[in-house]
C-alpha cells in the first residue's frame, strides 16, 4: 500500500464517487493522502478539502488538463494552482462552457438516432453536481440511475451510440499545446505533473524545457519500462515524482490486461486498482512544492 494516491476523480469530472465517498473509502483502505485531480474543473475542491480533512488525512488539490507535444495528447496534473489566477480561470471557465454545449449535442444526436433510452438532457443536469465538467460519464451515470443500465452496459451498449453520435463540435476549449498548458498550471501557481506516460517518457526533456516539473511514475496504465523511465528522467532532470489509481469508479478506468481487443474491461471494484501512488517522504516533497 502506497501512502499517497495523488491521481483520482470525482463525480464532478468522470468519476462516481462523491468527494466525501472518495474520502471515507480511501480512509478505510489505509490511504494517509490523496489528491483530487478532476479533469478540467476545481468544482469539487471545497468539498473534497473539507472531507479530507474530517478523515484526518493529508490532500493537495489538483485538476488534470491535456496539451499537445510531439504528436501525442498529453495529460498534463496541475498539483497546488490557484484557481482564480486570471489565465486559468478563463481556461476553466473555456471548457466548463464547451462541455455543457458538446454534452447536450449529444445527448439531442443520440435522442435523434434513437439510440439513447427515454432520458432528457434536463435530467443528466439534474442528476449531475451542478456546476461541474459534464462529460459522457454525467450522462450514463443518469441512464443508470434512470433507466436502469447496468456498468456492463458501458461498452455494448452506451460508447458505440455515444462516439457514433455526430454533433460537428470540435473541443476548441481545450486545443492547447503542451507548452501553454505547463505554462497556465506554473503561473498560476502550480506544479505540472506528466500523467501516466506509457511510451512518452521520451518527451520528458522537451516538457521540462516548457516548465513540467513532476512525472508520474506509479499508475495502473503503464508498464515497467514506463516507469524505469520515469524514475530515470525524474533523476536526471530534476522533476518532482507523483502516481496514483486515476480512479473513477467506472469500467472506463479499470485495469485492462495489455493487447485486451478495445472495450474488454474487467469488471472490478475500487479495491482492485490500490496499489499505485506515492511514498510519504514523495508526498512530503510534492506537497512543500506545492506551498
Amino acid at each position: 500500500m502506497k501512502y499517497g494516491n495523488l491521481h483520482l476523480h470525482t463525480v464532478f469530472s468522470d468519476g462516481v464517487l462523491t468527494p466525501e465517498e472518495l474520502c471515507a473509502k480511501a480512509k478505510e483502505m489505509g490511504y494517509g493522502a490523496l489528491a483530487i485531480t478532476d479533469h478540467h474543473t476545481v468544482r469539487g475542491h471545497a468539498r473534497f478539502a473539507t472531507a479530507a480533512e474530517a478523515e484526518g488525512l493529508e490532500y493537495l488539490l489538483g485538476i488534470e488538463c491535456t496539451g499537445n507535444y510531439g504528436g501525442y495528447n498529453h495529460h498534463i496534473v496541475g498539483y497546488g494552482i490557484d484557481p482564480t489566477e486570471p489565465r486559468m480561470a478563463k481556461y476553466l471557465q473555456e471548457n466548463e462552457d464547451w462541455s455543457y454545449m458538446a454534452m447536450k449535442a449529444k445527448v439531442q444526436a443520440m435522442q435523434k438516432a434513437g439510440t439513447l433510452a427515454d432520458l432528457t438532457w434536463q435530467q443528466v443536469l439534474d442528476d449531475a453536481p451542478n456546476p461541474c465538467w459534464i462529460c459522457n460519464e454525467q450522462i450514463f451515470a443518469s441512464l443508470i440511475k434512470r433507466c436502469g443500465y447496468t456498468q456492463a452496459d458501458y461498452y455494448t451498449r452506451f460508447i458505440p451510440a455515444f462516439r457514433s453520435a455526430n454533433t460537428g463540435i470540435r473541443n476548441t476549449a481545450g486545443a492547447r499545446s503542451a507548452e501553454e498548458m505547463i505554462s497556465t498550471i506554473r503561473n498560476a501557481g502550480g506544479v505540472a505533473s506528466l500523467a501516466h506516460p506509457h511510451g512518452t517518457t521520451h518527451c520528458l526533456p522537451d516538457l521540462a524545457r516548457f516548465g513540467l516539473n513532476c512525472v508520474e511514475y506509479d499508475h495502473p496504465d503503464i508498464d515497467e519500462a514506463d516507469t524505469a523511465d520515469a524514475l530515470r528522467y525524474a533523476r536526471e532532470l530534476g522533476l518532482f515524482v507523483s502516481g496514483g489509481t486515476d480512479h473513477t469508479g467506472r469500467l472506463s478506468n479499470c485495469p485492462t490486461q495489455r493487447g485486451d481487443p478495445p472495450g474488454v474491461q474487467k469488471l472490478c471494484s475500487y479495491a482492485a486498482d490500490v496499489t499505485c501512488g506515492v511514498t510519504k517522504e514523495e508526498f512530503d516533497a510534492l506537497k512543500d512544492a506545492c506551498r
